[in-house]
């Protein structure tokens, strides 16, 4: 199932492998320019309106974009919508034969989850937490340092926030330091530290006291799916 993963023409005719892309969905293509600088990305309006209503409305509707079948996403990061194209024709985030150092960045992940968020699509939110979890066994990282990003680009109840949260306290990183607490005060959000210290107290009360099993629970950071 290769697929180009950082397709430098945002392309979609390297991509298609998908299993369950029908024909039906490889009908017009749509225009978007991502980002500040305006990256230009090719996909099928079929693909983009299955995915999310946010593009339904947009190119169905009786906006300008409709007509013209353009879209301008000035705000999205042009690396992580790579990352929705790839995921919108292959099911996947990272291509199957893609080396170590082609890998999305923390950065990336993070935009993506959050742009997922933004544009309601549940099942890209379930897939970049599934990444996140699977990267954490794998790198023995948690990536606590882009808790101001996540914390200022998700929602108040978001299931990303949470997963960041447990990942801390379940690490091997001592919280009641007070040198950590001095340290690090200015380098995280308020919202993140306070969460940090709820969710430290619900571990330490538990009885008996409990270890997650991210990659066996994934699925309490998971979004409803409607089917």
């Amino acid at each position: 199932m290769a697929a180009q993963a950082e397709s430098k023409s945002g392309s979609p005719t390297d991509l298609i492998s998908r299993t369950r892309v029908s024909r039906e969905m490889l009908g017009s293509i749509v225009q978007l320019k991502v980002g500040p600088k305006k990256q230009l990305f090719h996909i099928h309006k079929g693909l983009l309106c299955s995915a999310a209503a946010y593009f339904r409305a947009a190119l169905e509707g009786g906006f300008k974009e409709a007509r013209e079948q353009k879209i301008q996403m000035p705000e999205e990061d042009p690396a992580a919508f790579q990352r929705f194209q790839l995921w919108l024709y292959t099911g996947s985030l990272i291509e199957l034969s893609a080396n170590e150092e082609d890998r999305p960045t923390w950065h990336t992940i993070f935009s993506l989850y959050s742009m997922a968020e933004r544009l309601g699509i549940p099942e890209l939110q379930n897939d970049v937490i599934d990444t996140i979890i699977d990267l954490r066994y794998k790198l023995k990282e948690i990536a606590v340092g882009w808790a101001d990003k996540v914390y200022s680009e998700t929602m108040e109840n978001s299931p990303l926030r949470r997963l960041l949260v447990r990942l801390l306290t379940e690490s091997r990183l001592d919280l009641n330091d007070p040198e950590w607490i001095i340290r690090d005060l200015d380098h995280y959000p308020l919202e993140f530290l306070r969460d940090v210290i709820l969710a430290q107290h619900e571990q330490l009360t538990a009885r008996p006291l409990k270890s997650t099993d991210f990659k066996k629970h994934r699925k309490d950071f998971h979004v409803p799916v409607k089917t």
